[in-house]
């Protein structure tokens, strides 16, 4: 017989062989809706990540750390640039598979099939193909609760991996720290009144905070040296204004005070103004801060038109509050019900057939990467608008909503584990401050749930698969003292 020492040795490497094996297949089928468009999927917001990235500039609307450090290690390969992401979907994926198989964890690759399945007819199937920082935000959720549920049970090396992976994931987009705030209080929450308040909360609730404040501080330091502002959000002011216009509650303010001529200083003229001049067409959050034509782009740079947007805001906030917290709940159920992929693969421009890939490409970047990507995008599905949208729409609709219904289903299944409870009601609290960030605050866009939209099913499937093919650690003990 070999040695104890060199017959583990022995398994482990066997296992990180077929981890790896697991891991890559998982990561090829994800990517299967980029083969079938010939090309990555593709947002106008894309190109300007790549052109902010390959001229070292940061802009303003976007300052985050996901185009610079993408385009650092594996410069202008789109292709790159995907697989990355798709891996990490499949890394997380796994891990989370871990999560609830950690009794078993020589047996849970054999499931690797279903993980398949799952990248190939949910979400993320679309997350993977899709190249933009929008994949991360539900990386960054399932690591937290996974962290915040199960502290206890994970080793010192995972625990500092998905401590580093969640700083990571929350510093590609603006979004997820406000969305990593909520989520630890409600942990905290959670714990406390179902009274598990100790250090196996407190300790990865005091690391998430701190992913928070080195994220933030790290944001603020790059915005100083390039945009002259320590704020890491330059544009919130603006955003602001642009959503409870289209609620309503800015629009009203305007109205009245344009109306009765009590403008008291020049701020408030500008906002006049800038209100008598919106089409109606306009008045929709996507219209004012990005239409070619908006009044709000005549004001010159960001810092005046935060100021107008700033005096505008405190003011009406301060006559009508409850108007604002109501726009804020209807809005954030608004988006909790609305995904789709229209806004993110066919853009805004389908009425018009000028605006396409191509034409985004040399207008944005100019002629940097012609060769490359003007190929690639000149043969997607994209590009033609050749892609089964609609289809799509259905399929993901129905893992959205079945998820959450199957995920509640073995919440009640499984209600004396604690753990799993905690971790479920953190995925759903995630799912609501997804839709209260992006949709209570900024603009309604399909494409901002359809991110998180997989969670819930993937994470009842897995819980699901968990409870057969093997005994429980209660069952194991107790047939250990008959035996």
């Amino acid at each position: 017989r070999l040695p104890a020492a060199y017959s583990m040795r022995r398994v482990n490497r066997r296992f990180c062989f077929a981890y790896c094996v697991s891991l890559m297949c998982v990561a090829a089928v994800g990517l299967a809706l980029s083969w079938y468009n010939r090309a990555p999927l593709v947002f106008h917001d894309t190109f300007f990540y790549f052109h902010d990235a390959h001229f070292g500039v940061v802009n303003k609307s976007r300052p985050t750390m996901y185009a610079p450090l993408m385009y650092a290690l594996f410069g202008a390969r789109i292709w790159v640039w995907l697989a990355v992401q798709s891996l990490a979907i499949s890394f997380v994926l796994h891990e989370l598979t871990f999560f609830f198989f950690r009794h078993r964890a020589r047996r849970y690759l054999l499931i690797t099939p279903g993980l398949c399945l799952l990248s190939l007819l949910t979400p993320i199937n679309f997350e993977s193909s899709y190249l933009m920082p929008d994949f991360s935000g539900a990386l960054l959720l399932v690591l937290a609760s996974i962290m915040l549920a199960g502290w206890r049970n994970l080793s010192l090396i995972r625990k500092t991996v998905y401590s580093f992976l969640s700083f990571l994931f929350a510093s590609f987009h603006l979004s997820h720290f406000p969305m990593l705030l909520g989520l630890i209080a409600v942990a905290v929450l959670i714990s406390f009144a179902g009274r598990r308040f100790g250090r196996d909360i407190l300790f990865p609730a005091g690391i998430l905070l701190a992913v928070v404040v080195v994220g933030l501080s790290l944001v603020s330091i790059q915005n100083r040296r390039y945009l002259n502002t320590w704020s890491p959000t330059p544009m919130r002011d603006l955003f602001l204004f642009a959503r409870f216009y289209e609620a309503g509650p800015v629009k009203e303010y305007l109205e009245e005070t344009c109306r009765s001529k009590t403008q008291d200083n020049d701020l408030m003229r500008s906002a006049c103004r800038a209100n008598e001049k919106l089409a109606p067409s306009q008045w929709s959050a996507q219209g004012i801060l990005w239409t070619p034509r908006s009044p709000m782009r005549a004001f010159g740079n960001h810092v005046r038109k935060n100021q107008i947007a700033r005096e505008v805001l405190s003011r009406a906030i301060r006559k009508y509050p409850f108007r604002f917290l109501t726009a804020f709940v209807s809005k954030s159920f608004e988006q909790f019900n609305h995904i789709g992929l229209e806004d993110a693969v066919l853009f805004r421009f389908k009425s018009n057939p000028e605006f396409t890939l191509v034409w985004l490409h040399r207008r944005i970047i100019g002629k940097t990467f012609e060769d490359e990507q003007h190929a690639i995008l000149k043969r997607s599905r994209q590009e033609k608008w050749d892609l089964p949208v609609r289809y799509l729409n259905l399929l993901y609709l129905a893992v959205y909503y079945g998820g959450m219904v199957f995920l509640l289903l073995m919440m009640r299944r499984r209600g004396s584990n604690s753990e799993f409870v905690l971790y479920c009601s953190l995925i759903f609290a995630g799912l609501v401050l997804n839709a209260a960030v992006c949709g209570g605050l900024s603009a309604l866009d399909g494409r901002y749930q359809l991110r998180v939209s997989w969670l819930p099913f993937c994470s009842a499937v897995l819980a699901c698969l968990s409870l057969f093919g093997g005994t429980s650690r209660l069952r194991e003990g107790k047939a250990r003292l008959v035996s």
